[in-house]
């Protein structure tokens, strides 16, 4: 029957707006922390500033920066599992537009649930090669925030430069708004441009996998589900395409090698969406909307349906 176009719009912005709505709550969670640790660099003696005050000011800031990972990670872990229910949401909501009663919740959950073992695979990192778990990956990126503090102030004693000159320099690094110039690589080499480059990558990236594993669980307990659709952003051919050329997501929503119509994928064959991909993974129902919801609406009455009497006696874990 293939893919219903509004849900598929429906996902799309929904996720396009966790994504957005999470980028701002990491950038202002490095607001706040350009804000303070600004501030904290300013109470020190300015005339008598040299690297042992360099050294234990960055000790201090360590604890600092350890908060910042714990608040990074809950926001991560939260909007994770919000990705992962989308599909739920969203179907749920359609699909009891197409039934004369109200679908149990039990059915519903059983229909578009997700086991509690699959996000916390992804959290884990049992979902990558490399195994790294959320907290090992943020644990890092704080671990470079803190190197790159330090090589700013670093440069600033080694080139003499007046405290006040340092102060600018080190609030214009944990500033994520402020442009930097043209030469900052040069004169802070191995820092990061955008200091909150790599969490809100890795944010956006856990995002769409989250958001994918909870397409696929819910493929997998939907007995109208037949494979999942890939759809290419809105977005692809301005910020992939054209700057870059076609990329795999293309191959993807091209394809049609399982004789399941193009851009369909066989369930549990779905492609892992790459770092900072928009694409979305939609589902591909063997029925209508409509057919599915008067079957539904049988069998809450008591007519058989083998389909359905199943996934209710599946077992999700």
């Amino acid at each position: 029957m293939g893919y219903n176009e509004n849900i598929r719009k429906a996902i799309e912005n929904s996720k396009n707006k966790l994504s957005v709505d999470t980028a701002k709550k990491l950038r202002t969670v490095y607001m706040q922390a350009a804000k303070e640790l600004t501030a904290k660099f300013k109470k020190l003696p300015a005339n008598d500033f040299n690297r042992a005050i360099m050294q234990a000011y960055i000790r201090n800031i360590s604890t600092y920066i350890r908060k910042m990972n714990d608040t990074i990670a809950d926001i991560n872990t939260t909007q994770y599992k919000s990705a992962a229910r989308l599909n739920k949401d969203i179907f749920s909501e359609v699909l009891q537009q197409h039934v004369d009663s109200k679908i149990p919740q039990e059915v519903l959950d059983k229909m578009y649930g997700m086991p509690e073992n699959a996000i916390r695979g992804l959290i884990e990192g049992d979902l990558y090669k490399d195994k790294l778990s959320l907290d090992t990956r943020i644990w890092r990126i704080g671990k470079k925030y803190n190197s790159d503090i330090q090589s700013v102030l670093t440069q600033g004693i080694i080139q003499k430069k007046p405290f006040n000159e340092i102060v600018n320099d080190l609030s214009k690094y944990l500033d994520p708004k402020a442009k930097k110039g043209y030469d900052w690589s040069t004169v802070y080499p191995g820092t990061n441009k955008q200091v909150d480059f790599n969490a809100q990558r890795l944010t956006r990236t856990g995002i769409n996998h989250a958001f994918h594993i909870g397409t696929i669980a819910s493929a997998n307990n939907d007995p109208y589900a037949q494979a999942i659709h890939w759809e290419l952003s809105a977005q692809h051919e301005i910020r992939q395409v054209i700057p870059y050329g076609p990329d795999e997501c293309d191959d993807f929503a091209r394809q049609d090698g399982y004789n399941l119509g193009k851009g369909n994928f066989p369930i549990n064959e779905t492609p892992v969406p790459h770092p900072l991909c928009l694409c979305t993974q939609t589902i591909v129902y063997t029925k209508s909307l409509e057919d599915i919801g008067k079957e539904i609406n049988a069998w809450i009455k008591g007519a058989p349906n083998e389909g359905l009497d199943a996934m209710m006696e599946a077992d999700m874990d």
